[in-house]
């Protein structure tokens, strides 16, 4: 499973490189064509990447939201919290 997990990240992260990659070279232009071209791929890889912990890609953001709020609360106090 872990294996899965990593190949799956690793072709989210490629797939993130390829999207910067269209949205430098259109210089502004097309931004909306180019997200609505990769939301599926990106929406299918993230779902299955939810599904191999065990949760629904809503879960498994929520889940990620909430990892991400305890670091950064681990990484400032509780006060200095830079976006809150």
């Amino acid at each position: 499973m872990r294996k899965e997990r990593k190949v799956l990240i690793e072709k989210i992260n490629e797939l993130g490189l390829e999207k910067e990659a269209e949205l430098i070279m259109g210089c502004g232009f097309g931004v909306k064509e180019i997200n609505e071209c990769f939301a599926p791929y990106f929406e299918d890889l993230e779902t299955k990447l939810a599904a191999s912990y065990g949760m629904s890609l809503v879960e498994y953001n929520d889940k990620m939201i909430e990892i991400n709020d305890m670091i950064m609360r681990k990484m400032f106090e509780e006060d200095e919290l830079p976006f809150n």
